[in-house]
């Protein structure tokens, strides 16, 4: 699951313009199958109510609320105890995790704890960066990777 391509089919059910899912899914440049994907998804491991609305022909979050999905200052939600089924979110909040508690070494090292190449380690970084907005920074002193603030990585729906 590309997860830059699923927070853009995020952002379109907040806005309830996703159209039918063959519409979206060549929107997203996705086979409507993983349109379908991204709605149980969405349902199952983030706990949002995802539903198809006939008349606004979108899908769309049934009640209201907001979907956390970045690094959060406030230290009131806490998501570092969550389990995924989805393999890429999991290996995402293993490295998050290692960050947090400073159990990290160097990339490489990550990287083959993790059982995934170096390159991807890399990948899951940008996440964390570019999607993620994690203030993550590496120090060459202790040769690990750190962030600059305290706070929590958070990927659930919150009721308002």
């Amino acid at each position: 699951m590309h997860l830059e391509k699923l927070r853009k089919f995020i952002h379109l059910v907040e806005r309830k313009q996703t159209g039918k899912p063959a519409d979206v899914a060549k929107i997203l440049g996705v086979s409507e199958r993983m349109i379908y994907n991204y709605t149980k998804f969405i349902r199952k491991e983030l706990n949002a109510p995802i539903v198809w609305n006939n008349f606004k022909q979108s899908y769309i979050f049934s009640e209201s609320g907001v979907l956390i999905w970045k690094y959060n200052k406030n230290h009131s939600i806490e998501q570092t105890d969550a389990v995924f089924n989805n393999k890429q979110l999991a290996t995402l909040n293993r490295i998050y995790l290692g960050i947090k508690q400073s159990n990290t070494v160097s990339a490489a090292q990550f990287a083959k704890q993790l059982e995934i190449s170096e390159r991807s380690f890399f990948n899951y970084l940008n996440v964390l960066k570019n999607e993620f907005q994690c203030p993550l920074i590496f120090d060459k002193s202790s040769n690990s990777y750190q962030f600059k603030q305290a706070g929590n990585l958070n990927f659930k729906w919150q009721a308002k």
